[in-house]
């Protein structure tokens, strides 16, 4: 296991996880319920590609800004209220690989005492209404399962908060038959990451090199103010 010391959303974090697999994207690569290389994989393997070469983040956030600086906003409080509701402490982390660097994550959050990981979420209301009514649907057991291999945790506790309702609460533990089967077929899709890249930088795909100068709020939109990132994406 590695850890990236730069904080979760700083420059240096989303440099660390360019082109790098991560927890949160595992239910494309992996089917939850046969535990087979997911058909979705492609697309997901070729915006990792162009991470890698343009040296840029592709991540999308535009339809989701509102709800995504909410939970910004919203993340002190939810954390003051796990450590009250739990009876724990928590530390920040940044960018957890394997030993390889193949794969990472990125839990919002270790506690203090034990090696256990928290995924802390402040989602829409009908978003907590549904974990709520119906829990975790089957994306989320690729991600908690590869948050446990990667950074080696006895346990991962998910913590959804929103103000007006009641919290969500699942703590996860390590499935190791689901385990076997996400590590032979994340190994399958990073040989073929690599094999892919390669083929792709034959073809004459890189970064132009006035792109390493660019100015920081360029070349990483997410960390701008949600109208600010929204104007520079509709300028294209």
């Amino acid at each position: 296991m590695k850890i990236d010391i730069h904080e979760q959303g700083s420059v240096g974090w989303y440099r660390a996880r360019l082109g790098v697999p991560s927890a949160s994207m595992f239910h494309k690569i992996i089917t939850p319920k046969t535990g087979e290389l997911s058909k979705q994989c492609m697309g997901y393997m070729y915006k990792l590609i162009a991470e890698r070469l343009l040296k840029q983040s592709m991540d999308d956030e535009l339809g989701h800004v509102r709800w995504v600086q909410r939970g910004k906003d919203e993340q002190p409080n939810a954390e003051r209220q796990f450590q009250i509701e739990r009876d724990q402490r928590l530390k920040t982390v940044g960018f957890i690989t394997d030993d390889h660097g193949r794969y990472g994550c990125s839990p919002d959050a270790l506690l203090t005492d034990r090696p256990e990981a928290v995924e802390i979420k402040c989602p829409s209301p009908p978003t907590q209404l549904e974990y709520l009514l119906a829990g975790l649907g089957d994306d989320y057991r690729p991600q908690v399962q590869g948050q446990l291999l990667i950074g080696e945790f006895d346990q991962v506790h998910f913590y959804s908060y929103h103000p007006a309702m009641p919290s969500f609460y699942l703590a996860t533990r390590v499935d190791r038959e689901f385990q076997r089967k996400l590590k032979d077929v994340l190994n399958r899709f990073c040989d073929l990451l690599d094999e892919n890249t390669e083929r792709a930088r034959t073809l004459g795909l890189y970064a132009p090199a006035e792109w390493a100068t660019r100015p920081l709020e360029q070349a990483y939109p997410e960390l701008l103010e949600p109208e600010v990132y929204t104007s520079i994406l509709a300028a294209g």
